[in-house]
């Protein structure tokens, strides 16, 4: 996998203290990820790692690695996925979109644009459909 940027700056830019851990699971999951969707892949019926939505992915992924590379317990990793993808994973998008749309949030469709169109940056448009406030 090559990634154009540079993940020392972006773990330095959304962590307020240094944590080797963190670290180390974020290079281990990019390091291994060809393995890790492997697993994965040989796990699920009938579907595969690439049809998930990318944050579920990447949890699943952090969560093989760590059971595979790490001695976290296994009950402390499958708890903090669940609560990971709680968090952010599709089913909670899909809940703030459904509460924009009964507050009057308009979607993008043919001739009409959308509350959604208002936005360039995409950390601006991910708050507004998290919270439904500019």
């Amino acid at each position: 996998n090559k990634l154009n940027c540079n993940i020392e700056d972006i773990i330095k830019d959304n962590l307020d203290v240094e944590n080797d851990f963190v670290k180390d699971i974020v290079f281990g999951v990019i390091t291994y990820q060809d393995e890790l969707d492997k697993i994965a892949n040989e796990k699920m019926e009938n579907w595969d790692i690439k049809r998930i939505d990318k944050t579920g992915a990447a949890i699943l992924r952090l969560a093989l690695y760590e059971l595979k590379y790490t001695d976290t317990p296994e009950v402390v990793v499958i708890n903090e996925a669940i609560e990971l993808a709680k968090k952010y994973g599709e089913e909670k998008l899909l809940d703030c979109l459904e509460r924009n749309e009964k507050n009057g949030v308009l979607y993008h469709r043919a001739g009409v644009n959308g509350d959604y169109d208002d936005f360039d940056d995409v950390e601006q448009l991910m708050k507004f459909i998290l919270t439904g406030a500019r």
